[in-house]
């Protein structure tokens, strides 16, 4: 038995763009899923993410934060946080 998948996944921020509000970039990434049952209820999988190694952020936020030295109000600014790098997960799998 074999199964093979391939899927494309996208976001972009919740935002809406009205006034006041910052929208996102968004993103995209490929992912690849391949597995294989073998006899005696053996199986293995190999799972692929971030296929084309994409740099992009994965989430984005906007909030007023205030560091030391900054005003009493705080500063608004964006974080972003990165997609992972390229990774691949191998499962073997024995079913009694």
């Amino acid at each position: 038995m074999h199964d093979f998948g391939a899927g494309y996944t996208c976001a972009n921020s919740p935002t809406s763009g009205a006034r006041g509000q910052v929208d996102g970039k968004g993103f995209g990434e490929w992912n690849l899923d391949a597995h294989h049952a073998f006899s005696d209820g053996w199986s293995a999988s190999l799972g692929i993410f971030n296929l084309f190694n994409r740099h992009a952020d994965a989430a984005q936020f906007w909030y007023v934060d205030r560091l030391p030295g900054e005003p009493a109000l705080g500063i608004a600014d964006v974080y972003e946080h990165p997609l992972e790098p390229i990774m691949a997960r191998l499962t073997v799998t024995k079913t009694f």
